[in-house]
């Protein structure tokens, strides 16, 4: 049973249930308050892996290398655009993604 248990916790999230956000990633699904919200593939991603990583600070550099690959150059500005268009979809949820000066980004509950 205690292999079986620790297995379990060391699975990545497939899934997050707030106030306002509900997100299946396994079933490729977003909804505020009970909408479906349409996301581009790179707002998925990034959406999951913030809320993979959530409460912790995760660096441009970082966000680059884990949502778009090693294989893409791309400008760290590209990151901030995407995070603004994927606050402005999630609406009242997208006040969960915060701005740290300077570091990055941090998804909170």
């Amino acid at each position: 049973m205690l292999r079986r248990s620790t297995t379990i916790e060391n699975r990545p999230a497939t899934g997050y249930q707030g106030a306002h956000l509900t997100a299946d990633f396994d079933a490729v699904a977003v909804a505020v308050d009970g909408d479906s919200v349409r996301l581009t593939r790179r707002e998925f991603e990034l959406l999951r892996y913030l809320v993979q990583n959530k409460n912790r600070v995760v660096s441009r550099d970082r966000l680059l290398e884990r949502v778009w690959g090693y294989e893409r150059l791309v400008e760290t500005r590209s990151v901030d655009v995407h995070v603004g268009r994927l606050r402005s979809k999630l609406g009242e949820a997208g006040r969960q993604i915060e701005t740290v000066v300077g570091l990055g980004y941090r998804f909170i509950d």
